[in-house]
């Protein structure tokens, strides 16, 4: 990122004038949508953001695909006296600039503390053994919830102390299969293989198990 200098503080006009713009910058959103729709041109409007000498006005919008808004930039020259950008954002950055409540009940990650935006697959959901279900693992933007990089290291880590999901443990029951893990109560839940009842076994249990052979890994860690 780059270095900033402070350069004087800000005065009471500074402030002012600050608040017009912002205010202002709501009005050009609201224009320029309009403007795109009526020049027929497939793109979102999203934000707007005036230098604070209003010399120049950056426009962000999100397009399916790359618009020839050449025309446009010359209309909103005209209309607002000043230099014109306009710039095409991603997904996560349109939903960082338009902000939202997310499905914790807390404001967006992206609108509060979150400046830069790492790359997130599915490897990071199947880390923490979650279902890869889409619908349920995307954000406000429809990409991959930020969140799943928060705690991926913990999980990773915890995650070492256990067998891999599938496998099976021989209980006093029986034969059972390991269904799920939890690493925040040190325990996992097996199903027994010939009962279909469930039984929580802790980690230390499980540690006793496999010191006496009585655990077996799923069929593809084996060699």
């Amino acid at each position: 990122m780059p270095v900033l200098s402070l350069q004087r503080i800000a005065s009471p006009e500074d402030i002012l004038r600050i608040k017009e713009n912002r205010e202002h910058e709501k009005d050009i959103v609201r224009e320029v949508k309009a403007k795109t729709k009526e020049a027929g041109l497939d793109m979102k409007i999203v934000d707007a953001e005036w230098q604070f000498d209003r010399s120049r006005l950056s426009i962000y919008f999100s397009a399916p695909q790359r618009v020839d808004f050449r025309e446009l930039v010359q209309e909103l020259a005209r209309t607002y006296h000043a230099r014109i950008e306009l710039r095409q954002i991603p997904a996560r950055e349109e939903a960082k600039r338009l902000g939202g409540i997310g499905p914790c009940g807390l404001e967006l990650c992206c609108s509060t503390f979150l400046n830069e935006f790492e790359q997130i697959n599915l490897d990071h959901a199947k880390a923490q053994l979650l279902p890869p279900n889409i619908s349920k693992l995307s954000g406000m933007c429809g990409r991959l919830k930020c969140c799943l990089l928060f705690e991926i290291d913990n999980y990773v880590s915890a995650l070492k102390n256990y067998p891999p999901l599938d496998s099976f443990v021989h209980l006093t029951e029986g034969r059972a299969r390991m269904i799920k893990i939890d690493i925040f109560s040190d325990t996992v839940t097996v199903i027994g293989e010939s009962t279909g009842t469930f039984h929580t076994v802790s980690l230390e249990e499980l540690n006793a198990l496999r010191r006496n052979g009585k655990v077996e890994a799923p069929r593809e860690y084996q060699s």
